[in-house]
């Protein structure tokens, strides 16, 4: 299994509402922009074995427009990640904290590779492996910190490749691995159905309370229904998942907690 959030992610990843892959959807666009670029090139004077040599920038300009529209998108859904990472610092290990992480960057590594973004492919690829790992360590204490130290490192590598910098809110996180765990526990939603919910990078609970249902299935892919059902998930208790509600052990949660 595996923004701003709140105005400009709707805005750049909105896909039309056809019941597939949103980001198999991404894809066909990003085809779509790289087929009709290489078709007004082969139309330019030149372009043919007899014609004038074409400036020797010209491909390599259309390439870059492309890796920078991806980049742009790339980054709205990615930007919840640094939240993520903050809270790592700050709360005790919480292995549903690392699977976020993967289900969000997980299909971003794939969507990069067939980018031909091989270098950033690779890093998130990292990335989302060595959440994986340190997901499934809870009792190995040694591992566990050389993976966690390992996914802060292909962190920052990511940060320094996409520039994704976005404030932390630990409670707001806190929050988020509440209704995760919430979610997962319902039988309604598939795998499939929260992987792709997840990979849309969810910032907060109270985003997913506040953003149209509409645009949260063109996001993610899944029913309206089901994004109703998680609607409601999230307002319970106010904006708050409620810890009586939640099916957690208090005691527990408060261990998770280390400092502010």
């Amino acid at each position: 299994m595996k923004s701003t959030p709140d105005a400009g992610m709707g805005q750049q990843l909105r896909q039309p509402e056809t019941g597939e892959d949103s980001l198999d959807g991404l894809l066909d666009e990003m085809d779509d922009t790289l087929g009709d670029f290489l078709d007004q090139a082969a139309a330019q004077p030149g372009a043919g074995t007899g014609g004038a040599t074409p400036l020797p920038d010209q491909g390599r300009w259309g390439m870059d427009e492309m890796e920078g529209t991806f980049l742009a998108i790339l980054r709205s859904s990615l930007k919840p990640v640094t939240r993520y990472i903050k809270a790592l610092g700050s709360i005790r290990y919480n292995p549903s904290l690392y699977e976020i992480i993967d289900l969000t960057v997980g299909p971003m590594a794939e969507l990069a590779r067939r980018a031909e973004l091989h270098e950033l492919a690779g890093i998130l690829r990292s990335l989302s492996e060595s959440c994986r790992e340190a997901s499934l360590t809870n009792g190995d204490r040694a591992r566990r910190s050389g993976l966690q130290k390992d996914v802060l490192e292909s962190y920052q590598a990511l940060s320094e490749r996409v520039d994704i910098g976005y404030r932390g809110h630990r409670p707001a996180v806190l929050n988020l691995l509440l209704f995760y765990q919430r979610v997962r526990r319902e039988s309604a939603f598939t795998p499939d159905d929260i992987r792709r919910f997840f990979a849309v990078g969810i910032p907060s609970v109270s985003w997913v309370s506040r953003t149209p249902a509409t645009e949260i299935v063109s996001l993610s892919g899944i029913s309206h229904e089901e994004i109703r059902r998680m609607k409601t998930i999230s307002r319970q208790n106010g904006r708050k998942i409620g810890f009586k509600n939640s099916g957690l052990d208090l005691s527990r949660l408060s261990k998770l907690t280390t400092r502010l």
